[in-house]
Order: structure tokens, then C-alpha cells, then sequence
């Protein structure tokens, strides 16, 4: 049969959204608590090569690993940021690139096969990532993340992944 719904249409469309808000307004926070304490992890003059698109484009206002770069920033950190393209639908080089450079952080884009390259030349010495879901035993990124988490280790570069508790399963 047919379910009726006990709240009038427009009762149930204020709620909707008023809940909606809430988990916006909780996932801002968790942001910008992410990027307070990962900002810690961050040194003036550290270079930091990125995966995918972990910013505002992604996320609700100030990002999760970009949050990180983000509040480092603010603090009068001078950091520089490898952005690899992240493929095969380029979140790195479109939107990655993209916010740091409209927030005037200085951000160079490689290649994602130029990670090791530069992890091997000494020009990255942090590396900073999100994720899309965390479960006991792995950590799911974007294609990629894996092969630049190995080439980090590789390189015996700190490897971070800044992910609110939603995103673990």
C-alpha cells in the first residue's frame, strides 16, 4: 500500500532542510579543527605534494587536507604545495590547483608519474592527502594514492591522511 506521510509537505520540507544545515555546519567544523590540529604537522618551508582535491570544492567550506595547507598558511607558514593531476578526471589539476591559487598559496601541478621524481630530488618533504572512505585496514583515496603513499615510504617522507571521523567506517 500507499504510506501517508504525518507531517504536512511543507513541516517536512523545513526539517529537511534544517537538518541538512546541521550536517553542513558540523562538517565546516570538523574542517576547520582538521586543519588547526594538521597545521601543527606542517613546518615553515615545507613543501607538500597533494592527491586528488581535498578543499572546499570537495568538502563543506575549508577542506580536510587543503584545510591543513590552509591553516598553515594563515599562520605565516611559507609553504609551497606539489599538486599531482590526479587522474583520469584531473580533481587535482581542476580543483586543487584552482583553490590554492585563488587563495594565493604557491602551488606548482606535476604530472601524477612525477611524484616520485620529485619525492627522489628532495623537493617534497611532507605529503598530505584525504579520503573518501577509512576502514580497518585501508585507507580509500583516489587512484594514485596508493603508489604515492608507497613512494613516500620509499622516500622516508611523512605521509598524513586528514579525514573527518565520517568518512570511517
Amino acid at each position: 500500500g500507499v504510506q501517508t506521510c504525518a507531517l504536512p509537505i511543507t513541516a517536512l520540507a523545513s526539517f529537511i532542510v534544517e537538518e541538512a544545515q546541521r550536517i553542513a555546519d558540523e562538517d565546516a567544523a570538523a574542517n576547520r579543527a582538521i586543519g588547526k590540529h594538521g597545521a601543527r604537522l606542517i613546518n615553515d618551508g615545507d613543501a607538500i605534494l597533494t592527491h586528488c582535491n581535498a578543499g572546499e570544492l570537495a568538502t563543506v567550506e575549508y577542506g580536510t587536507a587543503l584545510g591543513v595547507i590552509r591553516e598553515a598558511w594563515r599562520q605565516g607558514k611559507h609553504i609551497k604545495v606539489y599538486a599531482d593531476e590526479t587522474r583520469p578526471l584531473l580533481q587535482g589539476a581542476r580543483l586543487t590547483v584552482y583553490e590554492l591559487k585563488r587563495d594565493g598559496i604557491p602551488v606548482t601541478l606535476i604530472t601524477d608519474n612525477m611524484a616520485g621524481y620529485v619525492m627522489h630530488m628532495k623537493m617534497i618533504n611532507k605529503v598530505i592527502v584525504g579520503a573518501d572512505r577509512i576502514v580497518r585496514d585501508a585507507v580509500i583515496n583516489k587512484i594514485g594514492t596508493f603508489t604515492v603513499a608507497v613512494l613516500a615510504k620509499e622516500h622516508k617522507i611523512p605521509f598524513y591522511v586528514a579525514a573527518a571521523t565520517s568518512t570511517f567506517d
